[in-house]
């Protein structure tokens, strides 16, 4: 409710997104992951004297330390004994439940609301991320670049119709690359693995990969003076080294923390 009270009356309840703990005598929502739990989540509550709100972390710190950690970002500790003393930001979350048909409305208005308030104050700034945040973003790249990217297969199909040996392979490229995109959806599927708006940038890298790969086939088949099975074999080893590099990057870039998005 109090969250409604800010966000507006379009944005529905707290209560109505939350994620309720059948456990508790009223089915309440789960607790806040914030700090702001020390002070029974009460502006008015929270002290005005900044040593008090430390001695308040610092308590928390010694007895549960990665509460602490979780919530705030660059903590700053006494070298001597390692008290919490400062820290460049903090982080709020509210658990929401997935299947909540309000879940998109109460997000949107609470992005909104992060991305317009306070902006203007120098010593403080806010950032919302929903768990439709990413997928909104990736949607907002897709669309905006889908033609370029489009214009980009087009330069690629007619440069291979006229610099390779056989016209219709720039034809028969694309279709093959589309077939394997296809069945890579269809065994992500019977994983039980859900798309999301990744798969569809990685579809194009695919498609380079894979006319890579076709232009090097070609390419032996007319040195070995077009014979497929002596081209094949002679491509394999190009083929299977752009393969294995191109997952070696994905891999490294799946399990490596990159600064600017952390």
């Amino acid at each position: 409710t109090s969250a409604q009270a800010v966000l507006g009356e379009s944005s529905p309840p707290y209560d109505s997104v939350c994620v309720v703990v059948p456990s508790s005598p009223e089915a309440s929502c789960l607790a806040l992951d914030s700090l702001l739990s020390l002070w029974g989540y009460d502006a008015a509550n929270v002290p005005d004297s900044v040593s008090d709100i430390a001695s308040a972390v610092q308590a928390l710190d010694a007895l549960v330390p990665f509460y602490v950690e979780s919530a705030l970002g660059r903590i700053v500790r006494e070298p001597a004994n390692g008290t919490v003393t400062g820290a460049s930001s903090i982080l709020l979350s509210y658990p929401v439940d997935a299947s909540s048909p309000h879940l998109a409305d109460f997000e949107t208005a609470l992005v909104n609301y992060v991305s317009s308030a306070y902006q203007d104050h120098e010593d403080l700034r806010l950032y919302a991320f929903a768990s439709t945040s990413f997928d909104e973003e990736i949607k907002r790249l897709v669309a905006g670049d889908a033609p370029l990217l489009l214009a980009a297969i087009a330069l690629v199909v007619v440069w291979l119709a006229l610099s390779s040996s056989f016209g219709l392979l720039a034809f028969a490229a694309f279709p093959t690359v589309l077939v394997s995109v296809a069945f890579a959806f269809a065994a992500q599927a019977l994983a039980g693995r859900k798309a999301s708006s990744i798969n569809f940038l990685v579809s194009f890298i695919v498609a380079g990969v894979g006319v890579d790969d076709m232009i090097l086939v070609e390419s032996f088949y007319v040195k070995r003076g077009k014979n497929l099975p002596s081209a094949l074999e002679a491509s394999g080893h190009a083929i299977f080294l752009t393969s294995f590099t191109a997952v070696v990057a994905f891999a490294a870039g799946a399990f490596c923390d990159v600064p600017a998005v952390s």
